[in-house]
């Protein structure tokens, strides 16, 4: 049960990672958005803030490559873990249908009619 829960924890934490990540892009953007409007709107700029403004667009860059990234690379992981599962020899078959499945009263051999003749002919 405590697995299960740590299971759980895990993937909480990582889904709010994830988008915690794309909302800050969000934010940073819509606050050098909101700068450049208010630049846009000023006659009389400083160099200084235009620098500022330089330097903010090289971070809003660096930050879109940087989740990019990271999206891909978490999207890389999940798929090579799935790959993998198929993959994977021993791992949980899907349980056969109801109709093949065995009872406890020897009738099993009744259920599935199996003709020995035909499948040969077949052969």
């Amino acid at each position: 049960m405590t697995r299960d829960h740590e299971w759980e924890a895990q993937i909480e934490r990582k889904v709010k990672r994830r988008w915690q990540r794309r909302m800050l892009l969000l934010a940073d953007f819509t606050l050098f958005i909101i700068y450049c409007a208010w630049l846009g709107g000023s006659w009389n700029i400083d160099p200084f803030f235009r620098q500022v403004g330089m330097v903010w667009l090289v971070a809003v860059g660096c930050h879109t490559l940087w989740l990019i990234y990271t999206e891909w690379l978490d999207f890389a992981v999940r798929r090579a873990l799935q790959q993998e599962r198929k993959a994977d020899r021993y791992a949980e078959k899907p349980k056969r249908e109801d109709s093949l499945a065995f009872s406890d009263d020897d009738d099993s051999a009744d259920a599935v009619e199996f003709d020995e003749r035909a499948y040969r002919q077949r052969r």
